[in-house]
C-alpha cells in the first residue's frame, strides 16, 4: 500500500505514533516506557526530523506492545494489524476486537485462561441456540 503522500519516512512514523497515542490513549511518556528510552528520544520521534529516527528496537517494541504491524508504523500499509494476520487473510479488526484483544493481552496467564474459557462458553452456548433454532424452523443448514 502507499506511503502517506508528500511525508518523509520520519514524518510517517510521526504521523503514525500520533494515530497510536489518540487510538490507544497513551501519552509519549508511555512509549518512553515502552521502549525503554528517554522521553526526550520520543520527543524527537514526534518532531519528524532525522535526529530523530527511531530505531528498529524501538518499532519492535512498540508493535508488540500496540498490536500493530511493522509496516504499518512506517507507512507500508493502511491498517494497524499484525502483520501475520494480514498473512492469513484475516478481516480486519473492528475497534471493539482490537480493544478486546488489548484487555486479554494485559491479563496475567492465569486470568487470561480463564477469560478465553468463559468466551468459549459463551460460543457454545450461542451455537446451540442457532442450531436448535435452524431446526424448528426446518432450514438447511449452509
Amino acid at each position: 500500500m502507499k506511503k502517506e503522500n508528500n511525508l518523509n519516512a520520519n514524518e510517517i512514523v510521526a504521523t503514525r505514533l500520533e494515530q497510536l497515542l489518540v487510538r490507544k490513549g497513551i501519552k509519549q511518556a508511555d512509549l518512553a516506557r515502552i521502549c525503554q528510552v528517554s522521553p526526550q528520544a520520543v520527543y524527537k520521534w514526534f518532531r519528524g526530523n532525522k535526529r530523530g529516527k527511531i530505531s528498529k528496537e524501538s518499532a519492535l517494541k512498540i508493535s508488540k506492545s500496540l498490536n500493530v504491524s511493522i509496516e504499518w508504523l512506517f507507512g507500508d500499509d493502511t491498517y494497524p494489524l499484525p502483520s501475520e494476520d494480514k498473512k492469513k487473510g484475516l478481516k480486519l479488526l473492528t475497534e471493539h476486537e482490537s480493544e478486546l484483544i488489548d484487555i486479554f493481552r494485559s491479563l496475567p496467564e492465569s486470568e487470561a485462561s480463564k477469560f478465553f474459557k468463559e468466551i468459549q462458553g459463551v460460543k457454545i452456548h450461542y451455537d446451540k441456540i442457532l442450531n436448535e433454532l435452524i431446526a424448528k424452523r426446518g432450514i438447511k443448514k449452509i
